[in-house]
């Protein structure tokens, strides 16, 4: 019965929320939900099916071929309507199961196998089981050609490097930069600049005869823009941390799910901890600062070419009366007019001369001048939510600084994109104007990567500290458009009331330096005129201890998910170590296990012991150790 009931349960589970028991499973057995796809379940199906073909197969080698032409009909039948029903059956939200090329390679197959069983039933019944064996043989070959295995591509589609990836790694120079981190928010829509080398490499062109079929090209180029956006597990292979769960960068626990509610909206939150394909925006600068979040990797998909000017529109800023957004990196360029892409939203009937804004322009020369946006002055271009204004100058002087300044006296002034341009030449500086946070732009190619500017370092120090009662409340107060995650930290959790360390509420000054970086052991020098916290932006986690100078303190868990330490003003060594009391249990009672075992087995090598009362020793020893596991 054990595949029978492997076929029932892997189906039965597979099937979902198209289940409507997967449904109560999910609400009432605990730690059910978790499952994030249940075709996954098919497991269990495969495992029964290959049950279910090996007694075929032993019993076609070791029995004479029967067949009951009744059985025959109806098992043909039955297959027969459910390849119908696969092929033109109702679509299941848009996608059928399968199309018509599978569908006529069942039929076919269902064909051979039941013309073989009919002509060897008559002719040589003896060699029934030989036949299907080669017929299944057949079979698997001509189903697995379709597989991904069967069309491989170059190896450089893995180990080769892409521009980003090696950007990332360059940063990478020092140990504490190594251990920032970066988030992806580029799909795969885009081709990249060098698919006409690749065609001509792998493809076949001119004197070169083609490397790969077109469907291994195709692998080829996918694999190379996955590289480029650095999609998920795909850091991995190069070392490269990420934020949203994947390839080491955090631990993806409860709590980075509970956290993530700072970057989305709480109805966007995924329950496994999916980020990067929730993102709407690139994040508020504080949660990145806080997750050590030092690259930003976006597309090109939303920018604009306009009067061949190039606006990198990924940013932007909205500006009430009497806000402001300035450039926190300006490249050098001498420029001879300065471009915005500007709009006015909820906007109303304004006079042309009304004023909607200032743009405060700062020259290498120490002059500073002011040009006034108004509502008049802004053309509709690319789409009627954007308008493009040029504010020139004479002559061509190199910028130092732009500050844009809200005046409109109703809605917002939205800036998405600026650019310098000298308009002598026709050349333009794209600029990176953010009402989010302080970002300069590291590289443009097939993606843009942006680097935080105000990144918080993996261990940093916070002078002051605030409670909340639980993890809700935490999330309120880090809410706050006060909060700054590098001045105040949130310890969560009603045990973390009675601490060692004593706030003055002095600011102060902090040196830290990271000594040693190890899965398990993270060793940190700080040294600080005022108390405060050192804060690891890690997973806290059960089994992680912490000591200062060697003595024990407590590792407090901090803005919901990291881990910190209290320490005086002074210098001292913080040593963060992972050593559950799980992992030491296990390993006495596996040394127990080995001394035992190799006792019993010298007892019997040498007729000490029968065999019989070694097998009986050995359960009491093994039942002990697990009454002892679940104390």
């Amino acid at each position: 019965m054990g595949p029978y009931v492997l076929l029932a349960a892997g189906l039965f589970l597979a099937l979902g929320r198209y289940n409507p028991f997967y449904l109560l499973l999910a609400r009432f057995v605990p730690g059910f939900a978790h499952f994030r796809a249940p075709a996954r379940w098919l497991w269990l199906y495969v495992v029964g099916a290959a049950a279910l073909a090996g007694y075929g197969v032993d019993a076609l080698l070791h029995f004479r071929l029967t067949l009951d032409r009744r059985w025959l009909l109806l098992t043909g039948g039955l297959l027969l309507g459910l390849m119908g029903w696969a092929v033109v059956g109702t679509p299941i939200e848009g996608d059928r199961p399968v199309g018509w090329t599978t569908g006529v390679g069942w039929a076919t197959a269902l064909a051979l196998t039941f013309g073989l069983l009919c002509f060897l039933y008559r002719r040589a019944p003896r060699r029934a089981g030989v036949g299907l064996l080669l017929l299944l043989t057949v079979e698997l070959l001509a189903a697995s050609s379709t597989l991904p295995h069967s069309r491989a591509t170059a190896p450089q589609a893995f180990t080769g490097l892409r521009p980003a990836i090696a950007h990332l790694l360059a940063g990478a120079d020092d140990e504490q930069a190594a251990s920032l981190r970066f988030i992806s928010m580029s799909n795969i829509t885009f081709d990249p600049g060098d698919l006409g080398e690749i065609n001509v490499i792998y493809g076949g062109g001119g004197a070169f005869p083609p490397q790969l079929s077109d469907a291994a090209l195709y692998d080829y180029v996918v694999a190379v823009k996955q590289k480029e956006v650095l999609s998920p597990n795909m850091p991995l292979a190069f070392g490269v941390p990420a934020v949203d769960g994947y390839d080491g960068g955090v631990l993806p626990l409860a709590r980075y799910v509970t956290l993530q509610r700072l970057f989305l909206a709480d109805e966007a939150v995924s329950m496994d901890g999916r980020l990067r394909e929730n993102l709407p925006a690139i994040p508020d600068a504080r949660w990145l600062n806080l997750f050590g979040v030092r690259y930003v990797i976006t597309d090109k998909l939303h920018d604009a070419w306009l009067d061949d000017v190039f606006y990198d529109r990924q940013f932007g800023a909205r500006l009430s009366a009497g806000e402001e957004a300035a450039l926190a990196h300006v490249p050098a360029f001498e420029a001879t007019a300065l471009g915005l892409l500007v709009s006015l939203q909820d906007r109303t009937e304004l006079p042309d001369d009304a004023p909607v804004g200032e743009v405060e322009v700062g020259f290498g020369d120490g002059v500073t001048r002011t040009f006034t946006l108004r509502a008049g002055a802004l053309d509709r271009a690319l789409d009627e939510d954007d308008g493009v204004t040029r504010l020139r100058w004479t002559p061509a002087m190199e910028v130092t600084a732009v500050i844009v300044r809200g005046t409109v006296s109703q809605g917002e002034l939205l800036v998405r994109g600026a650019s310098l341009i000298d308009e002598r030449t026709g050349s333009f500086q794209s600029l990176l104007l953010s009402d989010r946070g302080r970002f300069r732009l590291l590289h443009s190619g097939d993606v843009k990567i942006y680097e935080n500017l105000d990144v918080l370092p993996r261990p940093f120090f916070v002078p002051q500290a605030v409670r909340a009662e639980d993890d809700e409340a935490a999330l309120a107060l880090m809410r706050d458009e006060g909060f700054d995650p590098a001045a105040t930290v949130v310890l969560a959790g009603g045990e973390q009331r009675s601490l060692a360390v004593e706030l003055d509420g002095a600011r102060g000054a902090a040196s830290i330096q990271v000594l040693r970086d190890e899965p398990e052991v993270i060793e940190v020098e700080v040294e600080t005129d005022a108390p405060g916290y050192l804060v690891l932006a890690d997973a806290w986690y059960p089994g992680w201890q912490a000591s200062v100078d060697g003595e024990p303190v407590p590792l407090l868990r901090v803005d919901v998910l990291f881990r910190a330490v209290g320490v005086e003003a002074g210098r001292y060594r913080v040593v963060f170590t992972y050593r559950p009391a799980s992992l030491a249990l296990g390993r006495w009672i596996s040394i127990l296990g080995g001394v035992v075992g190799a006792l019993i087995w010298v007892g019997c090598s040498f007729g000490i012991l029968s065999k019989e009362a070694g097998s009986a020793i050995m359960k009491q020893c093994l039942d002990q150790d697990s009454r002892e596991g679940a104390k």
